[in-house]
């Protein structure tokens, strides 16, 4: 009796994967889109992301990540962004909940926790057809197939993370086929 009904939503646990289906891609042909949605709070460590995009865009400049997210720590990760001059490489989106959209608008999907339970951010890019990077934690290492589905990074390692993202950016075939081989994992093991 905490709700009315009408304000009852149920959301399972596993991924629709009608509505999260892989699309033509919108990006730009040079440019390699990634995106990552996660709350603004520390466990979901954006400093790390922060560390790997101030690494390769000193070889690679033909990217851009996307961010999408709410809390306590935008500010402060806003003023970061700023400080190391990283606009170029990193938006901010408004928040939205037409999360389909905008895994059908990245390349690859990101997620740099410092721990995850089994993330829907991880899923429903993979369900979209998008590789993604995570780092090893539990959660987000049962979601992935390291190497088939896309990378799962050490935590802590942005150098490895600026790595991991320059390989996806040089590599479009593999990209693509990592990404048809996240459809099929998700479809295969975590559809609803």
């Amino acid at each position: 009796k905490l709700l009315d009904e009408q304000q009852i939503e149920y959301i399972g646990n596993g991924i629709d994967t009608e509505n999260f289906q892989p699309q033509p891609s919108t990006s730009q042909p040079d440019k390699t889109i990634f995106g990552m949605v996660a709350r603004f709070e520390a466990i979901k460590n954006h400093q790390l992301l922060l560390d790997a995009v101030k690494h390769l865009r000193l070889s690679n400049s033909n990217f851009k990540v996307l961010l999408i997210g709410q809390g306590e720590l935008q500010t402060e990760i806003s003023a970061k962004i700023a400080a190391h001059q990283l606009q170029d490489w990193i938006e901010i989106r408004a928040y939205s909940t037409d999360m389909a959209s905008f895994y059908q608008e990245i390349d690859v999907g990101l997620l740099t926790s410092f721990g995850e339970g089994l993330p829907r951010a991880l899923l429903e890019p993979m369900a979209c057809a998008k590789p993604v990077i995570c780092t090893d934690v539990k959660g987000s290492r049962e979601a992935v197939k390291d190497q088939q589905t896309g990378f799962i990074i050490p935590l802590g390692d942005a150098q490895t993370l600026a790595n991991k993202m320059q390989w996806l950016i040089e590599h479009p075939t593999e990209r693509t086929q990592m990404g048809l081989a996240a459809r099929e994992h998700v479809v295969g093991n975590f559809s609803a």
